[in-house]
């Protein structure tokens, strides 16, 4: 089973523009079964309910907040640091701090964001694991 964050879309819809950025693999998205959760708390509360997923696709933006704010940046120096709502990246740091304290493997993670600032945040802290 993987797991699929994100505020409003399914995960056949993100399938075209990531094979952009993975290639051949982005056909996980079609051929693949997905259980999606909306926000932090289903991120949150799957995860303490099913077992560790194979893989993560992550967004960033999950409310319209987020959306707002993207638009209004000029640039990633303009972008927040912290959200009012929790974002796809609030979701990441909380999975990576919870599958270290229950000694489980991290799952394989993507970003599909289409957010730049908040993609490039988030596949930053996936390489520096």
């Amino acid at each position: 089973m993987n797991l699929f964050l994100d505020g409003s879309r399914e995960p056949a819809e993100v399938e075209e523009y990531m094979s952009y950025r993975i290639g051949m693999d982005s056909k996980i998205y079609s051929s693949e079964d997905w259980h999606v959760v909306r926000d932090f708390k289903e991120f949150v509360e799957w995860f303490k309910l099913n077992p560790t997923p194979e893989t993560v696709s992550f967004g960033h933006d999950l409310v319209e907040e987020h959306y707002e704010i993207v638009c209004a940046c000029g640039s990633s120096e303009d972008f927040p640091e912290e959200f009012e709502t929790e974002t796809g990246a609030d979701c990441l740091n909380w999975m990576i701090e919870y599958v270290n304290s229950k000694g489980l493997e991290l799952p394989r993670c993507i970003v599909h964001s289409m957010n730049p600032y908040g993609a490039d945040k988030m596949r930053n802290t996936i390489l520096n694991l």
